[in-house]
């Protein structure tokens, strides 16, 4: 019960924390006309990072009629073999200066495209060496370019980027330049009405590395982060409009910062788990040996301290994976490294005094009765029978007096009317009514102290149960060096 409990404690938890990441609006909710600017980083290193990433364009509704219209005035009929009155694609990429995407490309790489604590080098479509149309949809397969405003575009890019080994404060998270490339200025001017669209800027950020984002300012944004021991995952949103930029949304970047550090801040989450998680246990190990073996179940665990202690933990590995779980509250709720390495060292030294004092004060309150040792009494060997020998070298014994035997227990047949109310003792048959006068042996069989005294050894698998002295002087095997006939003599002479 106590575990279903827990587990449905945990999973409550997990949703609850899960709320920040479920989307809170549909398409169908966005507005129709509308410019998405989606960017995404995919990056390696330790220093100075190198990789590459994606840079996609959607536009809808009017957005997108409107910069059909634009690409179709401005470079219908400039090379031959084109079609007038609709775009071919030689008209989008005649090369990779030439046409609307080849502009769109020379203005990306000529501009400074430093954003989110990067760089750009280079920009492509995509399929390099497919046709254009595949990766800008939306304007060769148009025919009435003149009214269709439902039809999307779509333009897909890739580029190769970096992170310098330098920090980066207080960086923009939005840049406008992908707005100014997508309406460059080579646009016969008249058809783009940039005020009248909605703007979504979405971004994703891989990095394997040591790096880090901290200190956050974030106004009208969201940002999330999945903290990982290999890198940071990051996703940045906002939708805004034409007359809200610049976006005033910001963040530092360091390549290498001892207290963000990812690496580091899992290995101390580890180490202080670790110590949560054990030190409880291992004080109440200690505190049940104290019992003597026969009261040990009665050394019963403090159930809160093992439980919060678990939950703790739980709660380090949600801080540490997941340090903006919170931002619904404030999107600049944000749990850095200075706040882990905090809650972790005070919890783990807390959870560990607190173990080592409650187990302290209840090994004192152990009753004394039950520390108090059973006296066990050994049974004095008998003396040695007399012997003689008679003239043809025979031994012969001497049979001493009945007084003198060793007693002998017989078993008598417990009483019918007896009704045991104990397991049985293996040599009287009779209840152990009284635990105190226990006995157990290795293999399991129950006695009475009393009884165990006279049997000496079990009846079951003969091993002693009380200390038996040796009987006699130890012997040993000597050979004659002259006759090489064996003889016994005592040990010490």
């Amino acid at each position: 019960m106590k575990r279903s409990s827990i587990l449905v404690l945990a999973i409550v938890m997990v949703m609850i924390l899960a709320v920040p990441f479920v989307p809170m609006s549909s398409d169908a909710q966005m507005p129709s006309d509308m410019v998405i600017i989606k960017t995404d980083y995919q990056m390696l290193g330790l220093s100075e990072l190198h990789g590459g990433g994606h840079l996609t364009y959607e536009l809808r509704g009017r957005a997108a009629g409107d910069l059909r219209r634009a690409v179709l005035a401005t470079y219908d009929g400039d090379w031959a073999g084109g079609t007038t009155g609709r775009i071919d694609s030689s008209e989008l990429r005649f090369s990779p200066s030439e046409g609307y995407i080849g502009d769109l490309e020379q203005f990306l790489e000529e501009s400074p495209t430093d954003f989110f604590a990067g760089f750009t080098t280079s920009f492509s479509p995509l399929h390099q060496f497919e046709d254009i149309s595949i990766d800008a949809s939306g304007f060769t397969d148009v025919d009435d370019i003149a009214t269709n405003n439902h039809t999307p575009v779509r333009i897909f890019m890739y580029f190769r980027g970096g992170c310098s080994n330098i920090p980066y404060y207080d960086f923009n998270l939005m840049s406008e330049v992908f707005i100014d490339a997508l309406f460059h200025g080579d646009l016969e001017p008249g058809h783009i009405d940039r005020n009248a669209y909605t703007y979504q800027y979405k971004h994703v950020d891989y990095r394997v590395s040591s790096s880090s984002f901290y200190d956050f300012g974030i106004e009208s944004g969201s940002f999330h982060i999945v903290r990982t021991p290999a890198g940071e995952i990051s996703v940045y949103s906002i939708t805004f409009q034409n007359n809200g930029l610049p976006i005033s949304d910001t963040a530092s970047f360091q390549p290498f910062n001892f207290i963000e550090n990812p690496q580091v801040l899992f290995v101390l989450i580890f180490t202080c788990s670790f110590i949560m998680s054990t030190m409880p246990t291992k004080m109440h190990a200690n505190y049940k040996y104290g019992y003597p073996r026969r009261f040990r179940h009665k050394a019963l665990k403090i159930t809160w301290l093992h439980v919060a202690s678990k939950l703790m933990v739980l709660l380090l590995i949600l801080f540490y994976f997941f340090p903006t779980m919170f931002a619904f509250i404030s999107p600049n709720f944000f749990m850095g490294g200075l706040f882990i390495w905090i809650v972790s060292i005070v919890c783990a030294i807390v959870f560990s005094v607190l173990a080592k004092v409650l187990y302290d004060k209840k090994a004192a309150n152990i009753p004394q009765d039950h520390l108090r040792t059973p006296v066990r009494k050994v049974v004095p060997k008998p003396a040695p029978q007399p012997v003689t020998g008679s003239p043809t070298g025979v031994n012969v014994t001497v049979n001493q007096p009945e007084s003198q035997q060793p007693r002998q227990i017989a078993r008598q047949p417990a009483a019918e009317s007896e009704k045991p109310s104990g397991p049985p003792c293996k040599v009287c048959d009779k209840s152990i009514t009284d635990y105190v006068d226990l006995l157990k042996c290795k293999c399991g069989h129950l006695y009475h102290e009393t009884c165990a005294e006279v049997a000496r050894h079990c009846t079951n698998c003969g091993d002693a149960l009380v200390e038996i002295e040796p009987e006699g002087p130890i012997m040993m095997d000597v050979q004659c060096p002259t006759c090489g006939e064996m003889n016994s003599i005592e040990e010490d002479m």
